[in-house]
């Protein structure tokens, strides 16, 4: 059994590889079996054709992240303010330590190529996650902390430049403007500013703006599963 797993995910890894630099359409399944030091034969019986062999390089991607739901659970003794600060400190802490190039690219051609596989991880990862942010929100205008007519855009707001932040960060690569964009402590500026930005934005006009510290049991846990989640990107290399 532990022959079969390594081979699978040797064949997911060269996928992975292989769809991130050639697309779906550019990717052969002759060079993915090269590179996994397999066969096409092996290929097709674990996971029958390319197109199922690209989701689950997705679901490997980002399966093997710790879920939304999962951290959310963490929270649920906090108030809305401390809960939304901890959210936030987990998403900016997964897209800018726990990057994957492999996965963005992936993206890029998605869309390029006029696909809809990418239709897989909205449905189980994303839709559920901004929910959940929105639920806090909702409880947080229940309780008076929050203030807004749109929660759902308040979220998506913050969730979608994110995700493009961190994914276009090679756009600005050999640039006067990468350094300023993408610092050494990227990650403390990118908690600073998304913090303060979407506090503001949900700020009563009748309080003053109080940011709370997110737990130290958080983030320590946090770190633990970032510094997996690195070496597992190392390993795709």
């Amino acid at each position: 059994m532990k022959t079969d797993l390594d081979t699978k995910e040797r064949i997911l890894r060269a996928a992975k590889s292989e769809f991130a630099v050639k697309g779906f359409a550019g990717a052969r399944m002759e060079s993915i079996a090269i590179k996994a030091k397999a066969n096409k034969a092996m290929i097709h019986y674990y996971f029958g054709s390319k197109e199922k062999l690209y989701k689950e390089v997705l679901i490997f991607i980002v399966g093997g992240s710790p879920k939304s739901d999962t951290m959310y659970s963490k929270c649920d003794t906090m108030n809305p303010p401390e809960k939304l600060i901890t959210m936030v400190y987990f998403l900016v802490s997964m897209h800018s330590e726990g990057f994957d190039p492999d996965f963005h690219r992936m993206m890029a051609w998605d869309f390029a190529e006029g696909k809809s596989n990418m239709k897989l991880l909205v449905k189980n990862y994303i839709v559920p996650g901004l929910e959940r942010l929105e639920s806090i929100v909702k409880e947080g205008i229940k309780t008076g902390d929050f203030e807004t007519k749109h929660p759902l855009l308040v979220v998506w707001n913050f969730v979608s430049f994110l995700i493009t932040f961190v994914g276009q960060r090679n756009m600005f690569k050999n640039t006067d403007l990468y350094e300023k964009l993408h610092p050494d402590d990227s990650k403390a500026m990118l908690l600073d500013f998304f913090s303060t930005h979407i506090f503001k934005e949900l700020l009563p006009g009748n309080k003053s703006l109080k940011i709370p510290e997110v737990p130290k049991t958080f983030k320590t846990e946090m770190d633990k599963i970032l510094k997996e989640m690195q070496v597992k990107i190392r390993k795709s290399k």
